[in-house]
């Protein structure tokens, strides 16, 4: 097998001595040369510590290093194979000190065992710093430990669930974090726990442990945290809100007058029981619709929200409801605006209430007071006439009529001029 061209330099003629040897090991920094003869085929390899065991046994550095020889342990793979070899089974192949790669009939490349191992160790390291990398950056808290319980992972997230600092904690035991063992419980058990809600340092935790298991033996176990504090805090929040909004639903339910709550575009979005009953329709009927559709399908001839929605203030409408059981009931609405932060109207707030029965009330009283008048009047007229002057005697038609206003007069504070001829009774 010929060497390719740009692999000589890690190559030896079997001429060459042990001297010229030594120093090609000193400028590659190799540990593994190949010797090759006249053809440059290979013959054989050459270690750099073999090399030594053999100058230790020699005077001579200027024997040819063809009678350095090592039993040669070289390995030839053809290129188009190797991409299907994992890394693992190539520092199996590395067994033999010097792997050859092939391409065409020719050595193109060689990696050597020493040379592998480095590349490995790099490789590890590099996944390693990947992977810690990735750890470092998940939101919840990861936690690993040994088979003895020491803790061997710790990201940034449990640091700041815990408060302690990695450097503080790697390689301490699992108790030093949790006098229960709960995670050490978990190598003894082998099952793993999930869903486990408890509190650390303030925090509201739901943590998940599990084993970590090579080739079926347990070699130690991983828990992780997700910090549901705010969660909680949403949480909390959402039942105050929820709490408050059947209070106030529970307060608009109650309510004598009828109320209706419309969005900025008059679409209906709740009523309650007491203006189903005042305007004779069920919620189902109205929620979701608009009002101005309403008014035109006829339910009732005028909307206090339509009127807040085009003014932007707040109004009041009378109504009459011209379809259903309660056509002809007379309504008295009135549309309040809510705005936002912006000034944005958003609802309109419609209370309503029956004035029919108001209208009657007020018809009867008017009635009773044109009553009360003329009875008051007729009254006041019988006591006129059945009043009695006993020092005066009115015979004629005419007296009595001038007794009748004397009477009115009477009744008010007021000057009075009587005129008229002398002897005709002023003074009476």
């Amino acid at each position: 097998m010929r060497i390719f061209e740009e692999m000589s330099n890690y190559s030896i003629k079997g001429t060459d001595t042990v001297r010229e040897a030594l120093l090609k090991f000193k400028e590659l920094q190799t540990c593994t040369l190949f010797v090759i003869d006249s053809e440059e085929s290979i013959i054989g390899e050459v270690s750099f510590n073999y090399l030594i065991d053999i100058i230790v046994n020699s005077d001579s550095l200027d024997q040819p290093i063809s009678s350095c020889i090592e039993k040669t342990s070289v390995i030839l793979l053809d290129e188009s194979s190797l991409k299907d070899i994992n890394i693992e089974k190539q520092i199996n192949l590395h067994d033999h000190k010097i792997t050859g790669i092939v391409q065409d009939g020719e050595l193109v490349n060689i990696t050597k065992k020493c040379d592998m191992y480095e590349t490995l160790s790099y490789y590890y390291y590099s996944m390693y710093e990947k992977l810690l990398f990735i750890l470092e950056g998940v939101h919840n808290g990861i936690l690993a430990i040994d088979d003895d319980g020491l803790i061997i992972i710790f990201n940034a997230a449990a640091e700041r669930i815990f408060n302690i600092k990695k450097e503080d904690i790697i390689g301490k035991h699992i108790r030093k974090l949790d006098r229960t063992m709960g995670l050490y419980k978990i190598i003894e058990s082998g099952e793993p726990q999930f869903n486990v809600k408890h509190t650390i340092n303030g925090y509201t935790i739901i943590t998940n442990r599990a084993p970590i298991i090579k080739d079926g033996k347990i070699i130690g176990a991983t828990a992780v945290f997700q910090d549901i504090s705010e969660i909680e805090k949403l949480n909390n929040e959402l039942q105050i809100t929820k709490s408050s909004l059947e209070e106030i639903e529970s307060i608009i339910e109650s309510s004598y007058d009828g109320i209706m709550i419309a969005d900025n575009e008059g679409k209906v979005l709740m009523v309650n029981s007491a203006w189903e009953h005042i305007c004779g329709m069920k919620r189902e009927e109205v929620v979701g619709e608009r009002t101005k559709d309403l008014v035109n399908q006829g339910f009732y001839n005028k909307s206090a929200v339509e009127t807040t929605l085009r003014t932007g203030k707040t109004s009041t409408v009378m109504l009459k409801m011209t379809s259903g059981k309660n056509k002809g009931q007379k309504i008295l609405g009135t549309g309040t605006p809510q705005f936002d932060k912006n000034g944005n109207l958003v609802k309109v707030i419609a209370n309503i209430r029956n004035i029919t029965e108001l209208i009657d009330l007020k018809t009867q009283l008017e009635q009773t007071k044109e009553l009360t008048q003329k009875y008051s009047s007729e009254i006041m007229e019988m006591r006129r006439l059945n009043q009695k002057f006993p020092d005066i005697i009115a015979v004629s038609s005419e007296m009595q009529a001038t007794m009748e206003m004397v009477s009115r007069a009477a009744e008010v504070d007021a000057t009075v001029l009587i005129t008229g001829e002398s002897g005709v009774g002023k003074e009476l």
